[in-house]
């Protein structure tokens, strides 16, 4: 059997570490977007109950984590349907 040296050619390392690069620019721009995005301008901004500054995304975030540990019973019972009681069933 004979074993045939394999040339090493930079195209394919090259081409990987384009790769590399674009991925880690296109990340760091998707990151500048959404901080551009949810940073919002001053006169929209939210304060808390401390008065400190809350952005939208905190915001966002508070009100799933509350629809989150709310029960769907108490959600119903809370949107004002008529119970099964009051229905006469």
């Amino acid at each position: 059997m004979v074993l045939h040296p394999t040339a090493h050619h930079p195209l394919p390392a090259l081409r990987k570490l384009g790769l590399a690069l674009a991925y880690v620019g296109s990340l760091i721009a998707g990151t500048a977007l959404l901080i551009a995005v949810f940073s919002g301008a001053e006169e929209i901004r939210l304060h808390g109950s401390n008065g400190q500054p809350v952005t939208y995304s905190e915001v966002v975030m508070q009100s799933a984590a509350e629809r989150a540990l709310v029960s769907p019973q108490t959600a119903v019972l809370a949107g004002g349907s008529p119970s099964n009681e009051k229905r006469g069933l």
